[in-house]
């Protein structure tokens, strides 16, 4: 391009940006959730929670990360996007609020 690209401004960061994404839509406070990634899924979790996104390994074909998020429908949305490839694992009310919302969607089919 033949524009200057503008400089981010002073104090601006990205990753603290992309995980008050998830806020948005949300009032709740923010609480950490353990997710179970296929590993094609690593660039999606680094654009959304950063570079500094501590990982492990979890097998040749996965990897596991723990985030902090708002459990807005928003991270969900997110979630599902992945078609299975990204699990909630926890906490147990993180994923028992997904598995409801899963089940109205479906419900809602008939």
């Amino acid at each position: 391009m033949k524009e200057k690209a503008v400089k981010k401004p002073k104090g601006y960061n990205v990753s603290k940006y992309t995980t008050e994404v998830f806020r948005m839509f949300s009032t709740d406070e923010a609480v950490d959730v353990t997710l179970r990634c296929d590993n094609c899924c690593m660039n999606a979790v680094v654009d959304k929670f950063g570079k500094k996104v501590k990982i492990s390994s979890v097998g040749e074909e996965q990897f596991r990360t723990t985030v902090k998020v708002c459990t807005s429908p928003t991270f969900y949305r997110w979630v599902f996007g992945s078609s299975g490839k990204i699990v909630i694992e926890g906490p147990v009310e993180v994923r028992n609020a997904y598995k409801k919302m899963l089940q109205k969607s479906l419900e809602s089919m008939n």
